[in-house]
């Protein structure tokens, strides 16, 4: 029986491992700045959500309460402050509904909507036998701008409040994302 030569063995050259190691570091570099950017459409749809919920939110709010108003107060004290309504400030007169939604008779709650920073607060006072609560309520804390607008310089008069609203987030160090909203709201029976 014969016997077959051993083939020589051979080990890797030094030239194979640095075209291995290049190729190595090349897709390393490529999935790290995918990753990267990856990230970053992440962080911008993440801001890009949160700003149209947040300016969402307070306009949903501001039309619920508006449209049960009874009337825009010039001014009014609100569980001890003065709110008077304004560009950036908006006060209201509701009819006092009980829990079971009647109208309390000769009764109503107060409400202000306000600006403080990079934040929107609502300011309700109710009255006794209001199914509403008395306190504060943060709207959103990603306000850009908010403006209110009046079809009647007299408060008692206005039927329609326009309001501009604009939120933000930064979702980088330098980048921002913001959602500007408009809309015209009527009050109670107009």
């Amino acid at each position: 029986m014969r016997r077959r030569p051993k083939a020589k063995q051979r080990g890797t050259t030094i030239i194979e491992m640095a075209i291995v190691l290049g190729l190595f570091v090349m897709i390393i570099t490529v999935l790290l700045v995918l990753t990267n950017k990856h990230a970053t459409i992440y962080r911008y749809e993440n801001a890009l959500i949160a700003t149209n919920g947040s300016a969402r939110t307070v306009l949903n709010e501001l039309e619920l309460n508006t449209l049960q108003a009874h009337r825009v107060l010039a001014s009014q004290v609100i569980n001890g402050v003065t709110y008077s309504s304004g560009a950036n400030v908006l006060v209201l007169q509701l009819p006092t509904t009980d829990s079971s939604g009647n109208f309390v008779a000769n009764s109503w709650d107060y409400l202000a909507i306000y600006t403080s920073g990079a934040q929107i607060w609502e300011q309700t006072q109710a009255a006794t036998g209001s199914h509403r609560y008395t306190g504060s309520r943060l709207l959103s804390n990603s306000l850009k701008t908010l403006s209110f607008s009046y079809d009647n310089v007299s408060f008692p008069s206005v039927k329609k409040v326009s309001v501009d609203l604009t939120t933000e987030a930064i979702y980088q160090t330098t980048k921002v994302v913001d959602t500007h909203l408009k809309q015209t709201l009527r009050l109670k029976n107009y």
